[in-house]
Parts: structure tokens; sequence; C-alpha cells
């Protein structure tokens, strides 16, 4: 299996809280697309998409335990450390228009900080999986194979799929 990541800018509804005390930044929006080709050549088909969201998956039991966080950019190395830690994804579901619709919390850490500043200046931010699997070559592109584990939603300056 290799690390697969994939980006999407779409824009994102920003949400906050209201009344006493801080609360937390949220982003909406589109954090992926199933069936289209993204500028990495790569396609994550619906069938893969329905897998890593279904009720079941490791996934979802990370969003549901609150254990399913963020980096700005990917890491290097593929793996999550809580000291680059910028956001919690909160939410995630399967549109019948083949989006992946998603919640993210940005979290007040050093990185968060930073995300958050962004977001509040309308900077052009992306969201961009990260996980592990294998691909099929095609003429039409790489298809994303259904052992693909998502590991992370990771927020980039780049995006490779395009609102």
């Amino acid at each position: 299996m290799r690390l697969l990541e994939a980006s999407y800018f779409e824009g994102y509804e920003i949400l906050e809280g209201s009344g006493e005390g801080a609360k937390p930044l949220i982003v909406r929006g589109v954090f992926g697309r199933a069936n289209v080709k993204n500028e990495n050549g790569r396609i994550y088909p619906d069938s893969v998409w329905r897998k890593v969201l279904s009720e079941s998956s490791e996934a979802m039991g990370r969003i549901k335990s609150r254990n399913f966080f963020s980096e700005l950019d990917h890491p290097d190395d593929g793996r999550t450390l809580l000291q680059r830690v910028a956001g919690l994804t909160t939410r995630l579901e399967m549109r019948p228009d083949g989006a992946v619709y998603g919640e993210a919390e940005i979290l007040p850490t050093p990185a968060g900080k930073i995300l958050e500043a962004l977001f509040r200046s309308k900077a052009k931010i992306g969201i961009s999986s990260r996980g592990e699997g294998d691909l099929l070559k095609t003429e039409s592109g790489d298809i994303v194979q259904e052992n693909f584990e998502l590991q992370a939603f990771d927020f980039v300056h780049n995006p490779s799929t395009q609102g």
C-alpha cells in the first residue's frame, strides 16, 4: 500500500459559537468528491468513499471518539503528531451528488491558531485527504482501490481539486 493524498477546495462555511466563553471556530464544506479525477490524476470511486464513511469504519469510530485529527499541510512521514494538530474532524457524510461533506473544529493549538487566522482572513485554504491504499493505473486515471484507509483530512495551501 502507498500513501495517497487528494485535496479539495470549494469554499467553506465558517461557523462560530455565540454567547459567553470561547467558542471554537467550525468550518464546513466539501472534503472530497467521488468519481472525479483530481489534479493528482486519482479517482476515488463512490464505493471507496461509502466504505470509508460506513458506520462501522475505523475513520467514523475515530470521529465519534474525537480522535480524527488534522494538521496544517501533510506531514512528510504520513503520520499524525499531536504537537502539529490544527483541527479535529467532527463529521463526515456522503451526499447524493458524490460530495464528501465534512465539518472540522479548529483547535486552540499553535497550528490551530494559524489556521484560524487564515480562515478569518478569508484565505484560500484547501482540505486534503491522507490515507493508504493501492492504485489501479488506467488510461482515464489512477483508481483508488477498496483497501484505501483514510487517516486524516489535513488543511493545505495548494489543493489538487479546485472548486
